[in-house]
């Protein structure tokens, strides 16, 4: 395997982490809590990670599959409402929100004496980003530029576009394709992940969030 093939193999891997992670961060439908109680989606993080040394990647996936054991003794529906109760409790409300999913919010909490607010310039800023390289809001998402779901989305959409680069030889756009991922994961999601983390952790009710944020943490977006 030449050095280009190998790059645009670790560029693939890295774009299927990063949707997989983003997927679930999503509000949970009926077909995604199916595959999580068919232990599909603990498999899935199992095998891209199957290497993984780090020990707080190691306890989230147990976490994770203990969690899809369990919803798998109860009905599809059921097992999306155990998704979709905790989904609502941190991201949606009604009530306060216990960890707020968009940037805004935790980067005007450190200007405004911890009440932060939403549609802040760094939502503006991600917005810019998108354009400029060519990211639509995806049509299944009508929310804000800067919902972390869709800033891993965007990371993972750009990680496909590098693997296409070097598999076509071009080692120079897939450099440059590379270098704009890594100043938006450092300027935006790097920048806030780990208040937000924090806060699905002490929030949550079940393991499943926490799991999910935890391996973002420690993987795609870790310092």
């Amino acid at each position: 395997m030449s050095n280009m093939e190998e790059q645009a193999r670790e560029a693939r891997a890295e774009a299927a982490l990063t949707a997989l992670i983003s997927r679930c961060l999503l509000r949970p439908s009926l077909e995604f809590a199916e595959e999580v109680q068919r232990g599909e989606v603990a498999d899935a993080f199992g095998e891209m990670l199957r290497d993984c040394p780090d020990e707080k990647v190691v306890a989230a996936l147990g976490e994770l599959r203990a969690f899809c054991e369990e919803a798998a003794g109860s009905a599809p529906n059921d097992a999306r409402l155990m998704l979709e109760t905790d989904f609502n409790r941190l991201f949606v409300g009604p009530g306060t929100l216990l960890a707020v999913p968009y940037e805004s919010f935790y980067k005007t909490m450190k200007d405004e004496n911890g009440r932060g607010h939403l549609r802040g310039p760094s939502e503006q800023q991600v917005a810019a980003c998108y354009a400029l390289n060519g990211f639509k809001m995806p049509d299944h998402f009508v929310d804000f530029a800067d919902n972390i779901a869709i800033e891993l989305e965007f990371l993972g959409v750009m990680a496909d576009k590098e693997a296409d680069a070097f598999l076509a030889g071009n080692e120079e756009e897939a450099t440059a394709i590379r270098n704009a991922a890594e100043a938006f994961r450092e300027k935006h999601p790097m920048s806030w992940i780990g208040e937000f983390a924090h806060d699905v952790r002490s929030g949550a009710r079940r393991a499943f969030y926490p799991a999910i944020v935890t391996i973002a943490e420690q993987t795609i977006l870790r310092s």
